[in-house]
């Protein structure tokens, strides 16, 4: 058949192919990124965007275990090639709203968000904090004892201001021009939006007594190894994780930037944290009904993704075992960290996640 000529003569074409750039490597000293680079990159959504990239880069023919250590770079750095050999793509970003529609999936119930919903409606502190994001109130307008004082979320309060408020001119300012998203100008600096992110989860995540898991702005290293000295190291921003064991339940990943300015970089470095935390993990670490969970906030914008653990991914990535596996990564989104509405949408998501951690790790102690 044609298309058995086709594949047995891609193969020695594709290899001789990245030969050649392995040999161009040894002359120029090119970085990772660079060796690994594929003319006109997108990120994949779906399995024959996958099929088109592989094809694209000349790596049909190569796993994750067989591509050159080249072509491999850390999370943040990570080359096209290798991401491809990963074996993942990212459907289109679903609407916050979405979420709800498809939390059976994930884990999550009516039952437990509407739960968490009055968990957060009973908090003073949290009341404060929506009424002041709705009312437009600035931190420089807020003291301890007026009645408006938001209490445990005033460092949220605090630090997400500071995010959306670049040059002196916050983020409302540029809303009211009609500036979209994605025109907007960088945080001043990632650490301040890495803060606001675990600060925020950390006080709505206290609401839960007696937790058993926290939020911490501890980075988690993962590092994903394969045949003959292949590797790459992932650091994340913050994580979930148990108090006892500190096992991540939950990983965290922050950008400066809005989405959809650094939408490649994002994904692939994402991408890259996941299969880190697959390869060092355990199937019952992936505690949301089998999906391991990233949240993510990018300037003021805030994501969850979800990606679902499966046994033959794992096996092709430790192995080289085939597989027609991927991983998926689905994310929705985004809240705005300065929206009030947003957060009322948001919050009940993490408390539940919360929830949902703790169960685990109850049948995990009691196993």
């Amino acid at each position: 058949m044609p298309t058995l000529k086709k594949t047995r003569k891609d193969g020695p074409e594709d290899s001789k192919f990245i030969s050649s750039l392995r040999r161009r490597n040894q002359l120029h000293r090119k970085s990772a990124f660079e060796m690994g680079r594929i003319d006109d990159f997108d990120i994949t959504a779906d399995e024959d965007d996958w099929n088109e990239l592989v094809k694209k880069g000349r790596v049909k023919n190569f796993s994750i275990n067989t591509l050159p250590a080249e072509f491999f770079g850390p999370a943040s750095k990570a080359s096209h090639r290798q991401y491809a050999m990963l074996r993942s793509y990212s459907p289109l970003i679903q609407s916050r709203h979405k979420f709800y529609d498809n939390m059976g999936r994930f884990g999550f119930n009516t039952d437990l968000i509407s739960e968490a919903s009055k968990t957060l409606k009973s908090s003073d502190d949290w009341c404060k904090y929506i009424c002041v994001l709705r009312k437009g109130i600035p931190e420089s307008r807020l003291q301890e004892g007026d009645p408006a004082w938001p209490g445990s979320f005033m460092a949220a309060k605090r630090l997400q201001e500071q995010t959306a408020t670049v040059n002196g001119v916050h983020d409302g300012v540029r809303y009211d021009r009609n500036q979209p998203d994605a025109e907007f100008t960088d945080a001043e600096d990632e650490s301040t939006p890495n803060a606001a992110i675990i600060v925020l989860l950390q006080a709505i995540s206290q609401m839960v007594p007696q937790s058993r898991v926290e939020w911490v702005l501890n980075k988690v290293r993962f590092v994903a190894i394969f045949k003959d000295g292949r590797s790459f190291h992932a650091y994340t921003d913050g994580a979930l994780r148990s108090k006892v064991g500190l096992h991540p339940m939950a990983i965290v990943e922050v950008k400066k930037c809005v989405r959809g300015k650094g939408k490649q970089a994002i994904i692939i470095q994402e991408t890259c944290q996941v299969i880190g935390w697959l390869m060092q993990t355990t199937a019952d670490m992936a505690v949301f009904n089998g999906h391991f969970l990233l949240v993510s906030q990018d300037r003021h914008q805030i994501f969850i993704t979800f990606a679902q653990y499966k046994k033959g991914l794992e096996d092709y990535l430790k192995t080289g075992q085939n597989t027609d596996e991927f991983l998926v990564m689905e994310t929705y989104g985004p809240w705005n960290a300065e929206n009030a509405s947003h957060l009322e949408h948001f919050a009940p998501i993490i408390l539940s996640a919360v929830q949902i951690s703790m169960r685990q790790q109850i049948r995990s102690n009691d196993g």
